[in-house]
């Protein structure tokens, strides 16, 4: 069996390898003969850690498990210690967090213990001397679950010129150090992402790397740690349907010879958009009147409230039926007061002021 040296090694080569893209016919793979040699390392590297007992020398003894140095949570381990270098006393005990687990005359001790907490566990073996205690060994567990298997994948591009960004849900908290490793195909080459920012609920990958519109991309997430490996079902996607543009910019409203009901909304878009949304409502209400499938950027509106508050909100898709809409742009505006219509009760009231000047006051109903 190769050292854990050696597994690491070729592992990390190869991860290494898997974060450039293979160029050129002598280093063409099919997808599917890359992927399994990927996910073989990922689990031959997994199966190591599970079947490695875990042993540490010191100067005056060594101290070891029958385990790897991660077990999972509820299990049963064997600890074991032993004094190699001569002693005048000859009491030796084990330790946890401080308390004695078991002790014994003589030079060698084991007892088999239950793994109750989750997390790093400090196992520590001590020659008890009168009334000191002589370190001679220790050992640290790490108690957790093998991952989940990563659930929810989605990926999503701000803009034509941003970078993809992907993102999934990992079940529950593994206690331990656990990878994750998102792999993306295009179907002939391969790019591997390792996970940098480490969060116990989700992970998140900005993938540094521009996506071309005209392939189909397959993601899988690959999950590992000492107790097992996980991988997601594929997400399948083009470009085009992550894409979230921006939203659309500079919005104005006009209204049509001064109308108070009729007006026209008018917004810019730099990108290279084909459909748009719109909605307005006036500011008191929560009822919302929709226009979809717009592929100009103007719009007429009519049969509005006079002299009314309004919001507008416009949004934009890159293509006509597929895809992501980008975030609400908003404008308000009020309309104008209605023009008097029929005939108006009018009347007035003349005063003098003196014998040349007079007042006239002018009233009428609404």
């Amino acid at each position: 069996m190769k050292s854990a040296g050696g597994w690491i090694t070729e592992f990390n080569s190869l991860a290494h390898k898997d974060t450039q893209w293979i160029k050129g016919k002598r280093h063409s793979f099919h997808f599917r003969e890359r992927e399994k040699m990927f996910f073989k390392w990922i689990v031959h590297l997994a199966v190591w850690f599970l079947v490695q007992a875990v042993t540490e020398k010191c100067q005056k003894g060594n101290m070891s498990s029958n385990t790897a140095s991660q077990v999972l949570y509820g299990s049963n381990i064997t600890l074991s210690c032993r004094l190699t270098q001569h002693e005048r006393c000859n009491k030796i005990a084990i330790f946890h967090n401080g308390s004695d687990i078991k002790s014994i005359h003589g030079t060698e001790i084991s007892t088999d213990i239950s793994v109750l907490d989750y997390g790093r566990l400090v196992f520590t073996c001590k020659l008890l001397c009168d009334y000191t205690k002589k370190l001679i060994c220790g050992i640290d567990i790490e108690s957790g679950n093998p991952p989940d298997q990563p659930t929810n994948v989605s990926c999503i591009q701000f803009g034509e010129d941003g970078n993809p960004t992907c993102r999934w849900d990992k079940g529950r908290f593994t206690h331990i150090n656990t990878t994750y490793m998102l792999q993306l195909s295009n179907g002939t080459d391969i790019f591997s992402f390792l996970e940098e920012n480490v969060n116990n609920k989700y992970g998140l990958l900005d993938l540094r790397k521009k996506l071309n519109f005209e392939s189909t991309y397959t993601a899988v997430v690959a999950a590992s740690n000492g107790l097992g490996s996980a991988f997601s079902q594929p997400l399948t996607f083009m470009l085009i349907d992550i894409v979230k543009p921006r939203s659309p910019t500079d919005i104005t409203v006009k209204f049509d010879n001064n109308s108070a009901t009729n007006c026209t909304i008018l917004w810019q878009d730099q990108q290279a958009t084909q459909r748009f949304r719109l909605r307005y409502r006036p500011i008191t209400s929560q009822q919302w009147t929709m226009v979809n499938w717009l592929s100009t950027r103007r719009y007429s509106l009519h049969d509005l409230k006079p002299h009314t508050e309004y919001e507008f909100q416009v949004s934009c898709r890159f293509h006509p039926s597929r895809g992501i809409w980008s975030d609400w742009s908003t404008f308000q505006t009020r309309t104008p007061e209605a023009v008097p219509v029929g005939l108006l009760d009018v009347w007035y009231v003349m005063q003098d002021i003196d014998s040349q000047r007079q007042t006239v006051t002018l009233f009428w109903k609404r």
